[in-house]
């Protein structure tokens, strides 16, 4: 039968007695944001009759600033990174409703030592685990926490190449005489397989 508490909806929006319908577009620039409850009553027969009944709910609701949408280049949307190398920034190329951003966030978050700066949407930083290729979406969000669907990045974190050293490049060895183990010096990534060229010396053995 009504709105029982004659809370006037948000601009845009109206209210159908004979349906109880709430419809309507909230306007651009509407000022009627804070969430407000409203009661809605449905009465069933008449004053006049012994079986008349109302009913009541509520439903609350506000009108929230419109969705900050961020865009970058199509073309840094797929990266392949090395672990432990710092990467180039990716900033966006644009964003809508500028005044109505409030924060970035990810989905889901990025890898171990990538962030993306709450203010501007940079993403930078310097990858300190490996990572399969995997999708992130960037979203830019309102004061409401209500954020855009985000901007998809495919991003495959590797593995650094080994890098191997000895402590001298020439040994010389005896015939029938055990040898001490020449043991490298490993940096880098971890290696998966080691391999000689040409084949050592009959008696000696890379493991």
């Amino acid at each position: 039968s009504g709105v029982t508490n004659n809370a006037a909806l948000p601009c845009g929006l109206s209210f159908n007695t004979g349906t109880g319908t709430i419809s309507g577009t909230p306007q651009n620039g509407c000022t009627d944001t804070a969430n407000e409850t409203y009661t809605i009553t449905v009465n069933h027969g008449s004053t006049s009759y012994d079986w008349n009944r109302s009913q009541s709910f509520e439903v609350t609701f506000g009108i929230g600033p419109a969705v900050p949408v961020v865009s970058y280049d199509a073309a840094d949307t797929t990266q392949t990174y090395t672990r432990g190398v710092a990467i180039t920034p990716i900033a966006p190329t644009g964003i809508t409703h500028t005044g109505n951003l409030h924060h970035f966030t990810t989905y889901p978050p990025l890898p171990a030592g990538l962030t993306v700066d709450n203010t501007t949407g940079q993403i930078s930083g310097t990858p300190t685990v490996n990572q399969s290729t995997a999708i992130f979406k960037v979203k830019s969000c309102n004061s409401w926490n209500i954020c855009s669907a985000g901007v998809p990045f495919t991003i495959t974190i590797n593995e650094p190449a080994p890098v191997i050293s000895y402590a001298d490049s020439e040994y010389e060895f005896y015939k029938d005489v055990p040898i001490t183990p020449v043991v490298p010096t490993s940096t880098g990534g971890v290696p998966s397989s080691w391999e000689v060229s040409p084949t050592l010396p009959t008696g000696l053995s890379l493991r």
